[in-house]
């Protein structure tokens, strides 16, 4: 009887354990830089809009958002004595966007 029981559950149990699974987020990364020197820029806001979803870049002008859901995003670099630059990115799911942002004085 136990061994008919462990059969059914096993049996039971296979689909799920190769069902493949489905990415539904990326990743959208990049750097922020002075347009004129090429220079990377730190301490930049970056927001990533419908969602909200906010940083600052680092002192090599990097930026990252993790768990992105798919879709069409607005992109927004701002910095003081800076004016401020945005542009669309498209997130797929399962994989990640490099979008590089040049800020002009």
């Amino acid at each position: 009887m136990k061994r008919l029981l462990y059969f059914i559950l096993v049996i039971l149990l296979l689909p799920t354990c190769t069902e493949r699974m489905v990415e539904t987020t990326g990743d959208v990364y990049g750097t922020v830089q002075d347009a004129k020197t090429g220079n990377p820029l730190d301490n930049c806001s970056v927001v990533l809009n419908p969602s909200g979803l906010s940083t600052t870049t680092g002192s090599n002008g990097s930026f990252r958002f993790v768990y992105v859901e798919g879709g069409e995003y607005s992109l927004q670099a701002s910095r003081s004595g800076y004016i401020t630059n945005s542009t669309n990115v498209t997130v797929v799911p399962g994989s990640s966007v490099r979008t590089d942002l040049l800020l002009t004085d």
